[in-house]
């Protein structure tokens, strides 16, 4: 650059967004078709205006809520992307690039704490809404219902490893409130842990259940020990009994017990077993799903607290159903894990793989096509599974069981109508470019000169007939 000559200015300095992004772009089709404002009025009841710092835009942060989920990021690479992707920046309501992060990474924690379960759902039924009345349409006929089980993010359960947790857990409330214990049996722990992990003798079950009873021994020690030189501030408070309770638990349970603790940190998880070849067990919570026979789209999803059985759902699902839409579908189509119940309200609950002898012969036609559709239910839980964050749920507690599924239903609905969408708009290019007009349907029926062709009668015309 010599001297004296004017600096030039940068290539995308002062354009808009929306002239960068590719209105075919799935994000740019969402962004467009969200009804944003709609979103701000019903997540607005959950920010006090005259309490606290000056929040982040709700358009900001539930656009990013949605993004996280449909990209499958994690909060820090979503922060990331924000700052260098413009079809990211367009769809979080930038008008103009930028190089700043939105927010700092903790705020979406916040915010999905501050909207909670009933926040998430608004978000839910805005994904239902944007696919206007065609959503409607296959709800009356008919329903197909089923359940997953939502592993929560933590290590595999074992004994051994559920003492030395609890151990290091009071280990830890004794330093916040510098409590000396009389002996702490580091060493001790450390030693029995080493015996468990790379001991290789013959004997080494018997060997593993002495380690697991010293270390239970050791536990229950520090614990009545914390409790007695806890002040009575502490001692007296539900959320410390709460605590202490898991800890007893998880020292004393045995192998029949019912109501187990698998994780100090998550205690509200439950075993599930589900008969799969590669995984007998799963440790988690369990996730009833309703789904359109047809159209791909979600219509309820709920974690369940308890390991309940699959026909107990169906009341809730259905009533669900009535409330939101006003509608109670004809068939509700379940495999055989719903047995038990034939009739819930007006819906017809219809097991698969069943008999259809008790059934009339004019509906049977009706149902073997409804039956034929249930499988379709797998396909949108394994994309949930594997596209939208279903498959390990990294949100802490009871609130992060509920939340996750109800936000990993949305964002595939949301996709569903993008790439319905997006499928749309391609062919509407690949018209223009070609030069063709659109086909015009034409009435099935036989004209000549304008007048409808009518079928002679045998009666009138018996000739031509014996020909």
């Amino acid at each position: 650059m010599y001297i004296g000559q004017v600096q030039q200015k940068k290539l995308f300095n002062g354009m808009l967004l929306i002239d960068l992004v590719n209105p075919t772009d799935q994000l740019y089709i969402l962004e467009k078709n969200i009804d944003w404002k709609k979103l701000e009025n019903d997540l607005s009841v959950y920010y006090d205006p005259y309490f606290g710092a000056k929040a982040k835009p709700i358009r900001l942060m539930a656009a990013m809520l949605i993004l996280k989920y449909i990209k499958r990021y994690s909060d820090k690479e979503l922060i990331y992307q924000c700052t260098t992707n413009y079809a990211v920046q367009h769809f979080i309501g930038y008008k103009n690039l930028s190089k700043k992060p939105p927010c700092d990474r903790s705020l979406l924690s916040v915010f999905r704490k501050r909207i909670g379960k009933e926040g998430c759902e608004i978000l839910f039924r805005e994904s239902i809404r944007i696919h206007g009345k065609k959503a409607i349409k296959d709800l009356e006929d008919a329903v197909i219902i089923d359940s997953t089980v939502q592993e929560k993010y933590t290590s595999y359960p074992t004994d051994i490893n559920l003492a030395i947790d609890t151990i290091r857990q009071i280990w830890k409330i004794g330093d916040k409130f510098s409590i000396k214990f009389r002996n702490k049996h580091k060493k001790e722990v450390k030693k029995l842990r080493k015996d468990a992990l790379f001991n290789k003798s013959n004997k080494k079950n018997e060997i593993k259940e002495k380690i697991l009873k010293e270390l239970r021994n050791i536990g229950l020690k520090l614990l009545n020990e914390l409790k007695i030189h806890l002040p009575d501030s502490v001692t007296n408070s539900v959320k410390f009994d709460e605590i202490c309770n898991n800890y007893y638990r998880a020292l004393t349970q045995k192998k029949d017990d019912k109501n187990k603790i698998y994780s100090i940190f998550e205690s509200q998880i439950y075993c599930v077993a589900k008969g799969k070849m590669n995984k007998t067990y799963e440790f988690g919570t369990k996730v009833s799903l309703a789904c359109g026979k047809y159209n791909r789209i979600i219509y309820y999803v709920s974690s369940e607290d308890e390991n309940i059985h699959d026909s107990k759902t169906l009341p809730n699902i259905i009533s669900n159903i009535k409330a939101n839409f006003g509608i109670v579908p004809k068939y509700c189509i379940v495999d055989k894990g719903y047995q038990g119940r034939k009739k819930y309200d007006s819906a017809q609950i219809i097991i698969a793989k069943n008999n259809l002898d008790d059934i009339n012969p004019e509906d049977k036609k009706e149902l073997v096509e409804h039956l034929n559709r249930r499988s379709d239910i797998e396909e949108i839980i394994s994309h949930m599974k594997n596209d939208y964050l279903l498959s390990k749920n990294r949100l802490r507690d009871r609130i992060g069981d509920q939340i996750n599924p109800i936000i990993c239903a949305a964002a595939s609905n949301f996709m569903v109508f993008a790439r319905d969408e997006q499928k749309r708009l391609l062919r509407l290019e690949a018209r223009k470019k070609s030069g063709r007009k659109k086909k015009v349907k034409r009435s099935p029926r036989r004209t000549t000169r304008g007048v409808p062709f009518e079928v002679p009668n045998k009666q009138i015309y018996p000739s031509i007939f014996s020909i």
